[in-house]
């Protein structure tokens, strides 16, 4: 005999919510930590002295190029769903999951908004999942791939590292990364496969070209402001710095890695021969740039055709009430 959940118990719709809630609080609030800890080991003085003297137009390069960057990332979501969507539609989709990422829960991340964007009658939550899946993989394989190889020319950081004499993590590391970025392309044959009329050898290069042009993009972007602020680092270093941010920064023990995302890029490029300033001011550009433009996300997801399906969606599978025999 079936019977409905107690309404203040473990699995009721309420306590999930607020556990969602609290959660999100909690992880908030420890990357807040992390961030003011960072500050705080970082002369204050030199600080706002290194930023209020940084080359002004390097820095709206930078910024710039963000827009770039989501321009890309929207054009491969297209191509992942066979063109099924105009770019624009990809560009608003890609545009207001870094506003969900940035502000808002894990439940209602993302990655999870994309696949809810994305799906329609032919092609489910189910199949739109993988999709989305794939395209976060993509970006981190090439930023992984990218930083190791750039980081075996760096002997000075391999020194720092503890591992000018023994390069050969670092090479194992790179191979088993290509490895994963040669495992990547099946995955290509599978999501494309099935839909007539799509070539797919084409459609896999120019997802390759457009990611490859997006790693460019986004190192770029921590060279410029590296130049802004007259930190001593060149492109490898730059990679460098972005793989370490990109991968600490996916750890799920803050919001849109906040506070660890800022350490690790400082730690990158102290490693790489930034003053603590240079290397703190590069991460709060990084973080300032994504929150400006996470927030343009926000206000277009409020004029967005996707808010009330996506919302709808994801209250039902938060609070829809379970029932036990």
């Amino acid at each position: 005999m079936n019977r409905s959940l107690d309404r203040d118990g473990p699995d009721s719709p309420g306590f999930r919510v607020r556990s969602s809630r609290t959660a999100h609080v909690v992880r908030l609030a420890f990357g807040g930590l992390v961030l003011v800890a960072l500050l705080l080991h970082v002369d204050s003085a030199s600080l706002v002295r290194v930023l209020s003297e940084a080359w002004l137009p390097a820095i709206a390069a930078g910024f710039v190029s963000f827009a770039l960057l989501l321009c890309l990332q929207g054009l491969r979501l297209k191509f992942l769903v066979a063109n099924k969507l105009d770019f624009s539609r990809a560009l608003r989709i890609t545009t207001v999951s870094y506003f969900f990422t940035q502000f808002l829960p894990g439940t209602v991340g993302g990655d999870a908004y994309r696949a809810i964007a994305i799906r329609d009658d032919d092609r489910g939550f189910s199949k739109a999942l993988p999709i989305v899946l794939f395209d976060r993989l993509v970006r981190v394989v090439f930023v992984v791939s990218g930083g190791l190889a750039f980081l075996l020319s760096e002997t000075r950081i391999l020194g720092e590292l503890g591992l000018a004499d023994d390069r050969s993590i670092v090479e194992s590391a790179l191979v088993i990364s290509l490895l994963a970025a040669i495992g990547l392309l099946p995955w290509i044959w599978r999501l494309l496969g099935t839909d007539s009329g799509v070539s797919v050898r084409r459609t896999a290069a120019r997802i390759i070209g457009v990611s490859a042009l997006e790693y460019l993009v986004r190192v770029g972007r921590i060279v410029l402001f590296a130049v802004a602020l007259s930190a001593p680092l060149n492109v490898f270093d730059c990679a460098f710095v972005l793989a370490a941010g990109v991968l600490l920064g996916l750890l799920p023990v803050s919001v849109g890695g906040l506070g660890i995302q800022e350490g690790a890029i400082a730690f990158a490029a102290g490693l790489a021969g930034a003053s603590p300033e240079a290397a703190m001011g590069i991460a709060l550009l990084n973080r300032v740039t994504v929150w400006v433009y996470a927030g343009l996300g926000g206000i277009w997801w409020v004029r967005s055709p996707e808010r009330s399906g996506a919302l709808a969606d994801s209250d039902d599978a938060r609070t829809k009430p379970k029932a036990v025999s």
